[in-house]
């Protein structure tokens, strides 16, 4: 955390992070349609935070290590699947040990879709993204 003494009145954040990121996913298929998927990625970000108050700006640099945990499982079919996904992240945004500041987010999420043939007008409709995604 920011201690008192450094940014006494800071009401506003605002940062961005640039760097590599690497990581794995791994699914396994329980039976026919069933699976399980989970997924790790960590990053070496360079981040520069500013912090605003009504009297003070703090900037602070520097690198940070950032991580994104992912697992959702479900069912697959060819007209209809349904998936429960949980998802965290960690955004570092100090490499200070001693002035650390550390987002934690995540979310849980259901999703249900189904399938569907499209006719001639969405056809025409969906076309210009069809013709990007080949």
């Amino acid at each position: 955390m920011i201690s008192a003494n450094e940014v006494p009145d800071a009401t506003k954040l605002f940062f961005y992070e640039l760097g590599p990121n690497v990581g794995y996913t791994y699914s396994l298929i329980i039976a026919k349609h069933f699976f399980i998927t989970g997924s790790l990625s960590v990053s070496i970000d360079y981040n520069v935070t500013n912090y605003k108050g009504e009297n003070d700006n703090f900037t602070r640099s520097g690198l940070s290590p950032n991580s994104l945990i992912r697992v959702f499982t479900g069912y697959n079919s060819k007209k209809s699947a349904i998936s429960f996904t949980f998802t965290n992240s960690r955004v570092s945004l100090s490499s200070d040990k001693i002035n650390s500041v550390a987002l934690n987010t995540g979310n849980f999420r259901i999703n249900y879709v189904r399938r569907f043939i499209p006719g001639p007008k969405t056809k025409r409709m969906i076309r210009p993204i069809d013709w990007f995604s080949k």
